[in-house]
């Protein structure tokens, strides 16, 4: 099935942490890389991509950020 079919799916990410901190976000989908993005507190990432119906999709994402609390 050509991939204009399918839908495409939308990840959003906003960084809403509470002490205004910035996150580091990186994100892959199954072999693809989407690269690391440093987010500014309310600055969102947007990632799109197809799903594959004849495979598992595997969308994920790590973040990371400075948390003064716990250091």
């Amino acid at each position: 099935m050509p991939k204009s079919v399918l839908s495409l799916t939308h990840v959003r990410i906003t960084n809403g942490v509470q002490d205004g901190a910035n996150i580091t976000v990186h994100c892959k989908f199954n072999d693809d890389d989407f690269g690391v993005h440093i987010l500014a507190f309310y600055d969102t990432y947007e990632g799109v991509f197809h799903p594959n119906i004849w495979q598992p999709t595997r969308y994920h994402c790590q973040f990371q950020w400075h948390d003064p609390v716990m250091v």
